[in-house]
């Protein structure tokens, strides 16, 4: 019993996590009180855990390695958001240094759910993500059939916005996608498309897709074609795809995708104008250029829409780390793809997987991308809390990562013998 009281509990922490800081923006208009209530959660948890068990059980040795590198990070932030406040005079010191302090405190929680994890037997985990996915896939049925509780008309269940929905329920599906049997993935698969047909979300449209290609075989992603256009072709007569067309339309861009754009023009332009060194931390709307497609956003009566956030993280990111960010960036897309290969065998093999955190934090690094490059919301989200506690377990030592050996329950995962490799690879085929 108390097994199973403790992955409930570990499944609502991490439901916490990803509803808190969306959910706060109604009473405090800001992402960076729900993820101070997240922050709290995170450091409570760790403290209890530690007296309990004592923190070098939790911890382990090496560690302390890990909390070197978060130190060196917030000492290169720091170094260089001093260059920026001597290079310009209008440099925002206050929301610089009160950003520094709650940076401090951020990453440090999001270290701590790294280590939280490899202190729990991998079956709860398994638990707590998959309550997690079908706790936000009821949030969008209920959402479909009619029910908003922000009143907000763009809002999906206790999330403010369809966007700040499909960021934090896209690393949870290609997870549960990844770890599934083939008949539960095709499943899981046609009711998010179903999902996403009525939510009219292009963020989570781009996002199922990009799960759905990340998880089949080349044969199935053709078969999964020809019947999604055959659908959409008796569909059309049927749905409004009046929203899609609007947001796609390159030749008559509508505030969406002038959005987009801006966040692609003015990191360029704080790149160059800056000679590569950025603007300085979150000084992205205080500082630097802003571009012909912001004035054009003003024109259309968009005022200062992502004005501070850029429209998506690695706007945010260039601008205000210049050529830094770009390398950093770079270093991203290279495991970025050793990630998807590696989730991308897992799924081949029917979610036969030895560690179901590894698989967790990969799928969390890996749809970060959807942030960095298609819509974010700034630094301090849900999404960007599981993405740095996903840097910190994929920068423990693989001896930190093994998994728990009270794991009983799990052995059935993994073969025994060869004659049982067999008949798996058999069975996928």
């Amino acid at each position: 019993m108390r097994k199973y009281f403790a992955s409930l509990m570990t499944g609502l922490a991490l439901l916490m996590t990803v509803v808190l800081p969306s959910l706060v923006i109604k009473f405090a208009s800001s992402m960076v009180a729900g993820a101070l209530l997240v922050v709290g959660l995170y450091v409570f948890l760790f403290a209890a855990l530690c007296a309990l068990h004592g923190p070098r059980q939790i911890l382990g040795k090496l560690a302390f390695n890990v909390h070197v590198v978060l130190a060196v990070v917030l000492a290169v932030v720091f170094a260089q958001g001093v260059l920026c406040f001597l290079i310009n005079t209008t440099f925002n010191l206050d929301r610089f240094l009160q950003s520094y302090v709650f940076l401090i405190i951020y990453l440090f929680a999001a270290s701590f759910l790294a280590f939280l994890a490899r202190a729990l037997p991998k079956y709860r985990v398994d638990f707590a993500v998959k309550l997690v996915f079908y706790a936000l896939l009821l949030n969008g049925l209920v959402t479909i059939l009619g029910y908003r509780a922000l009143g907000n008309p763009s809002a999906v269940g206790f999330f403010s916005e369809n966007s700040h929905y499909a960021m934090s329920f896209l690393p949870f599906l290609l997870y549960i996608v990844v770890v599934s049997s083939w008949r539960k993935k095709w499943f899981l698969l046609f009711m998010s498309f179903f999902v996403v047909l009525n939510l009219q979300s292009i963020t989570l449209l781009f996002g199922v897709i990009t799960v759905t290609i990340f998880s089949l075989r080349v044969r199935q992603l053709v078969f999964l074609s020809i019947i999604a256009i055959s659908i959409l072709m008796v569909a059309m007569n049927y749905m409004d795809f009046e929203y899609y067309s609007a947001r796609l339309n390159l030749m008559n861009p509508n505030m969406s995708m002038l959005s987009f754009l801006n966040g692609w023009e003015r990191a360029y332009l704080n790149l160059k104008d800056s000679y590569g060194i950025g603007i300085g931390f979150q000084q992205l709307g205080f500082l630097g250029s802003e571009g012909k497609v912001f004035e054009s956003i003003r024109a259309q009566g968009g005022g200062d829409l992502n004005l501070y956030d850029g429209g998506f993280t690695g706007s945010k990111f260039i601008s205000e780390f210049g050529i830094l960010a770009v390398m950093l960036l770079m270093a991203y897309s290279v495991y970025f793809m050793k990630s998807v290969r590696w989730l991308h065998e897992v799924s081949m093999n029917g979610g036969e997987t030895v560690d179901f955190r590894k698989v967790f934090f990969l799928t969390c690094f890996v749809m970060f991308f959807i942030d960095l490059f298609i819509r974010g919301i700034g630094y301090f989200s849900s999404s960007g809390f599981l993405f740095i506690a996903s840097l910190v377990w994929i920068g423990l030592p693989s001896v930190s990562r093994t998994p728990s050996r009270d794991n009983t329950s799990d052995h059935h995962l993994e073969p025994h013998n060869s004659s049982q490799s067999l008949i798996v690879s058999i069975l996928q085929k």
